[in-house]
């Protein structure tokens, strides 16, 4: 058996008992010599969805729908498991087994342990990628005839395109056409409750630390372990464990666990949740009354409910605003032109440390009219503009914001690269508001978002 597809299928196996349902995302296409799998979406869950949003399409030319399935024990569980393990590749729909490839042979295998890249965040999502690289690759002919089929369809489409944006498939018609694809991903047993939102939620008061992970029934409290690291005012970072012995379930289910640190001058912790010795995850804990950011405290007197944080993608209309507000409270002297200064960049910010950043803000494609060249160019002439200043900057750097996933705008990578561009995508924008109580130097701000140009 592929390495790939073994260790995958070890971690999935020993979580089994913590899965009570699958939810699929299937696209199968009609070619020449019948039907096929084009891509398809797996996630084994450990509790049902609060809402679904169902999909269902049949046209002469497309098989696509979106389904949870609930399991009836863990054994239900394995099975799905292990037959995913021997039909990776294989689909079955309406009754018929489509396959990914046109042999078992041809499909190449990725685990990622950790998360795919446009699911970054503080869950550990362990993840298997199939896919097949087609070799009988040619333009799909029929595209507008496509189009207009599910145009025409009793829940009509406008196209392909809104088709694939409503099932959240990562990448286009043409590039799906190239690669096929399938994707498992286990979601993991537990989660600490940290976001403003959730009631209960992990807590952090003058010292006084109080960590609530909703975990599956099944996910003991014998078997949590929590890994502090508390960010002091003052003298390095206190690093320490807090032992099952310490955790307990409640009434509602929830694992709890309270600590009291050394000192009550901690304005963040990260903690990192395991069960038996494996990553589950790692999240932030804030003191909402403390902060090494005198910027976030100010702003927490209006922002109470973190809304920045929880949503700051919901808006396209405010997302360069965001952007703004976001580098403001990094600390960089951040100035705004969008429409004022009509041939230059949306914002330019300068660090404490005299590093400049030229910043463009997209939700759409980072590429669109040739914005990164014209970004690379509006960049070189600010470099020199300032190089001949009495005090120039350390350095200049051209940064590209969007609220794509990274791996939506990997098809301008290479141009990125060559003109030396950051790309600060969905996740990584995500990170830096965690980081925004964390004690981040000018100078780890730049060579962060640095290495964001090198893809």
């Amino acid at each position: 058996m592929n390495q790939a597809l073994a260790e995958f299928g070890q971690q999935a196996l020993s979580w089994k008992a913590f899965f009570v349902a699958r939810a699929r995302i299937v696209l199968a296409m009609r070619e020449d010599d019948g039907w096929h799998l084009w891509y398809s979406y797996t996630a084994f869950l450990r509790e049902l969805p609060q809402t679904f949003e169902k999909c269902d399409v049949r046209t002469e030319n497309v098989r696509a729908f979106r389904e949870v399935v609930p399991f009836l024990d863990s054994v239900e569980a394995e099975r799905a498991i292990k037959e995913l393990m021997q039909h990776p590749g294989r689909m079955l729909v309406d009754g018929e087994n489509l396959e990914l490839a046109p042999t078992s042979h041809h499909l190449s295998f990725d685990y990622e342990p950790l998360h795919l890249s446009r699911f970054a965040g503080p869950d550990r999502l362990p993840a298997l990628t199939v896919y097949w690289n087609n070799q009988h690759y040619q333009p799909f002919v029929r595209t507008k005839e496509l189009d207009q089929e599910l145009q025409r369809y009793e829940t009509p489409y406008d196209g392909f395109a809104d088709l694939a944006g409503a099932l959240g498939i990562p990448v286009g018609f043409d590039d799906l056409n190239k690669k096929r694809f399938s994707e498992v991903v286990l979601l993991t047993p537990g989660t600490l409750q940290v976001d403003a939102s959730e009631n209960p939620r992990s807590e952090l008061s003058k010292g006084d630390l109080s960590l609530i992970l909703k975990a599956h029934q099944e996910f003991a409290p014998e078997e949590v372990k929590f890994g502090i690291k508390a960010f002091q005012q003052k003298g390095a970072p206190d690093r320490f464990t807090i032992d099952s012995a310490l955790v307990e379930r409640d009434a509602e289910g929830f694992l709890r666990a309270r600590h009291t640190l050394s000192s009550p001058d901690v304005p963040i912790v990260q903690v990192f949740v395991s069960r038996q010795e494996e990553l589950i995850g790692k999240w932030w804990v804030r003191d909402f009354g403390n902060s090494f950011n005198d910027r976030m405290l100010l702003h927490r007197s209006l922002d109470v409910a973190d809304q920045l944080k929880t949503s700051f993608f919901e808006r396209p209309e405010q997302f360069e605003d965001k952007v703004l507000l976001a580098l403001t409270l990094m600390g960089l002297n951040a100035l705004k032109y969008g429409k004022i200064i009509t041939n230059g960049p949306d914002i330019l910010a300068m660090s404490a440390s005299r590093h400049v950043f030229v910043v463009e803000c997209t939700t759409g494609d980072i590429n669109s009219r040739g914005k990164l060249q014209r970004l690379s160019e509006r960049t070189k002439q600010i470099n020199e503009r300032l190089s001949n200043s009495s005090n120039p900057p350390v350095g200049v750097i051209p940064v590209i914001f969007t609220s794509l996933p990274r791996e939506d705008t990997a098809m301008h990578w290479d141009t990125a690269a060559t003109f030396r561009i950051a790309i600060v995508a969905r996740e990584n924008i995500a990170r830096f508001l965690d980081l925004l109580d964390a004690p981040i130097s000018a100078d780890q701000l730049y060579s962060s978002t640095h290495e964001l140009g090198i893809t």
